[in-house]
């Protein structure tokens, strides 16, 4: 599955637009996600039955990851091939999740 990325979001994806996200979420394949923790840390939880190819793209919206932790919630699948959550804690980066397999689960891209 093939994306080019362009300023409105992921071209083919079924979102384009990017969503500010500043509380706990439950993120759907395709979703594009601005993390804005300036308020706090909080907590986005990944879809609970992906499919191969899903994807969540992710951004530091306010340059505030560094200070307020977001936490990818696995849901029941490995990230990066361990049963552990991700922390989010390095300001000014974007990265996307791709899920693989059972074993794999999501891989940084």
């Amino acid at each position: 599955m093939g994306r080019k990325l362009s300023f409105s979001g992921a071209v083919g994806s079924s979102k384009r637009d990017w969503e500010s996200k500043t509380a706990n979420y439950t993120a759907s394949s395709g979703d594009a996600l601005l993390l804005d923790s300036s308020g706090g840390a909080f907590t986005v939880t990944l879809p609970a039955s992906p499919m191969e190819d899903d994807f969540v793209d992710f951004a530091d919206g306010a340059g505030s990851l560094g200070t307020n932790n977001v936490t990818i919630a696995r849901n029941g699948s490995n990230i990066c091939g361990t049963a552990d959550d991700l922390e989010a804690d390095v300001k000014n980066v974007g990265w996307t999740l791709v899920y693989k397999d059972s074993t794999q689960g999501w891989r940084i891209a």
